[in-house]
């Protein structure tokens, strides 16, 4: 599948996990040594001798369905620590480059490893404190990105099966780690996770012109696929032709874009006669039928420049000023765009450059 400004590689996570077992996630068989002082509090694992005892960490994936998907990796950690700050320290070391080209992706790196402060946990209520590191991955503070870190710490805190709810701060302050991923001061509870809707988040992130792998149930289609009934657009990412826009809502002409072997099907289905493709990719449009899809009041637009590799990102009401600027003539015919659907309203829409 031709892909354009890529930034990551999809990799669909399958498998168990620890906790709720409506997310998928898959165990690695990577175990790396975790040093950390001593502490006191225990929670449930699985032993691996008596010095060391093994623990999962959740990392990220590359080019999830949603930005909350987590993969699970093993690590080793001295038995003789508290566990839930073991597993947490682990976490935030980063992964390995052999779980980087494994497809695991996080904003955790060497330089975050120290900053787990304490651990507390009081009647299967967890809170565990860390020393501000908003400046050291500032870039985690997108929304996507936020989804991406609470999912990672979330779903190893979760593991330990006598932990109920967690919160997190910076300096004991709640209130400033909620500034910092965007979400206020928040308990997470065990019975509300993993998260569903908005909290799962269907966003771009960093994937300024990803072109997203098909996704369950779209019939091959990218994305979400091209046949979700008559009424709304249900929470997934959509490709079509946007013909109107305004601050509140655009007109969205749904479309389907089939990519690699899949796009040579489609086209082949539709009559068309040279196959293979020349450009790897095929667009469907059965209909004109026009939707209007409401616009969140935090929406955001990355739209194509002169150079069609790079994009500039605007706040909605820019975009509803000026859309014409730029690689493609928007809105109209050739407004090709991909929008992404949160909670029943589009949040975020890339511009779409085709050869």
């Amino acid at each position: 599948m031709k892909r354009f400004a890529a930034l990551l590689v999809l990799l669909a996570a399958c498998g168990s996990r620890v906790g709720d077992d409506t997310t998928t996630t898959t165990t690695a068989t990577t175990t790396v040594p975790t040093t950390i002082a001593p502490a006191t509090s225990v929670a449930t694992t699985t032993t691996s001798t008596a010095e060391t005892v093994v623990v999962d960490v959740y990392f990220g994936i590359t080019d999830p369905v949603t930005c909350s998907e987590v993969e699970s990796y093993r690590r080793e950690i001295p038995a003789d620590i508290d566990r839930i700050q073991g597993a947490l320290t682990a976490l935030l070391t980063g992964p390995t480059d052999d779980e980087v080209a494994a497809g695991a992706s996080s904003f955790f790196g060497p330089e975050t490893a120290v900053v787990v402060v304490d651990v507390s946990l009081e009647g299967g209520a967890a809170t565990v404190d860390f020393s501000d590191f908003s400046q050291i991955i500032p870039n985690a503070s997108s929304s996507c990105g936020s989804a991406s870190l609470i999912a990672q710490l979330t779903e190893t805190v979760f593991q330990f099966t006598d932990v109920e709810s967690v919160t997190y701060t910076f300096g004991g302050s709640c209130e400033a780690f909620g500034e910092f991923v965007q979400t206020g001061c928040v308990t997470i509870d065990r019975s509300d996770w993993p998260p569903t809707g908005s909290s799962a988040l269907y966003a771009v992130g960093e994937n300024v012109g990803w072109v997203p792998e098909p996704f369950a149930g779209s019939d091959g289609a990218n994305g979400s696929g091209c046949a979700p009934g008559i009424d709304g657009l249900p929470d997934g990412a959509w490709f079509g032709v946007m013909r109107s826009v305004d601050a509140d809502s655009i007109g969205f002409d749904l479309a389907c874009w089939f990519g690699g072997e899949a796009a040579n099907e489609a086209a082949a289905e539709d009559g068309e006669t040279e196959i293979p493709l020349p450009n790897d990719y095929y667009i469907r449009n059965d209909s004109d039928a026009l939707r209007d899809v409401p616009v969140a009041g935090d929406a955001i637009a990355f739209r194509l420049t002169d150079d069609p590799a790079t994009f500039d990102r605007l706040e909605w009401p820019a975009w509803v000023a000026d859309p014409t600027s730029g690689f493609l003539m928007c809105p109209g015919e050739f407004c090709l765009v991909w929008i992404y659907i949160n909670d029943g309203e589009l949040t975020e829409l890339v511009t779409q450059y085709v050869p």
